[in-house]
């Protein structure tokens, strides 16, 4: 478990930086550029020097706050609210690759 040391809105983007040296980048639902805090570049600087390693999510996957205990290893993450979990991109592919073949094989084995 990792707790959320800062967070930071960068207007479209939101970084969590937590205490492990982890710093998880997701994008925001909707972009509100007005809302970019003053001392925007030194809390950059700080996160950028205490990352050792960064997350990127598609989709903004955490909703927290400084304090949050975050568990990135063996659960599933806590979903925003709306969201709707989605099948990972590499099962769907290999579906569609086993829908491919078998019809391949189909066309084949009946002389089309």
């Amino acid at each position: 478990m990792a707790k959320v040391k800062m967070c930071l809105d960068a207007g479209c983007t939101e970084y969590i930086l937590l205490d492990d040296g982890k710093t998880i980048v997701q994008p925001k639902v909707k972009c509100d550029v007005r809302h970019v805090v003053a001392d925007f570049q030194e809390q950059f600087d700080t996160i950028t020097k205490e990352t050792t390693e960064t997350v990127y999510a598609s989709r903004k996957l955490f909703d927290v706050k400084e304090g949050d205990e975050l568990n990135l290893s063996s659960s599933p993450a806590p979903m925003v609210s709306g969201s709707a979990p989605t099948t990972p991109r590499s099962l769907k592919s290999k579906e569609c690759r086993e829908k491919r073949t078998r019809a391949l094989r189909k066309s084949l084995q009946s002389g089309d």
